[in-house]
């Protein structure tokens, strides 16, 4: 049997799922979706389309519909997400938060492990580094080995490095 193809940006292959909420420690909703069949888990959250608009991304759908095929896939939405309350602590979004909020995701889904799909690569590598039990195995999209720009090395000036630490450690 043929897959079907993606049309105007809404997968063929996968209904778009319907949005759950986890609750939080601090008693807020994280909202999340799960598509996708079979034994594996995957935990991730596109830091470049919310959850209730990345059914509507061509190119988003492709990997959704490829994902299902062979895994059972669940992204959430953070905090302070349009889909997801706000968090308690304000606005800024911080990395442990994240995390906090894909350890939810995971008790509401009575699921122990999951790999987890490191599209926001800081979030992905705090929760593997802090909860190893519950991660089966990391993936890590776009990773480098420096932020920096360097002789040779293309990357960030030191400016843009100074603003994205501001956003993650705020004063």
């Amino acid at each position: 049997m043929a897959r079907k193809t993606v049309t105007r940006g809404r997968s063929e292959v996968e209904p778009i799922p319907e949005t759950r909420y986890a609750q939080a420690v601090d008693g807020g909703q994280i909202a999340y979706q799960v598509a996708g069949s079979g034994p594996t888990v995957m935990l991730g959250f596109n830091p470049y389309a919310l959850i209730d608009v990345m059914w509507e991304e061509p190119r988003f759908v492709r990997l959704l519909d490829r994902l299902s095929s062979f895994t059972r896939h669940v992204w959430l939405d953070p905090r302070d997400q349009r889909s997801s309350s706000v968090h308690p602590g304000g606005g800024a979004q911080i990395i442990e938060s994240v995390t906090d909020d894909m350890v939810a995701v995971l008790d509401a889904l009575d699921e122990e492990r999951a790999i987890v799909l490191g599209m926001a690569r800081p979030p992905a590598l705090l929760f593997a580094a802090t909860h190893p039990a519950r991660t089966s195995a990391l993936i890590l999209v776009g990773a480098s080995a420096r932020f920096r720009e360097d002789e040779g090395y293309l990357g960030l000036d030191n400016g843009a490095v100074e603003q994205m630490v501001a956003r993650i450690e705020p004063e």
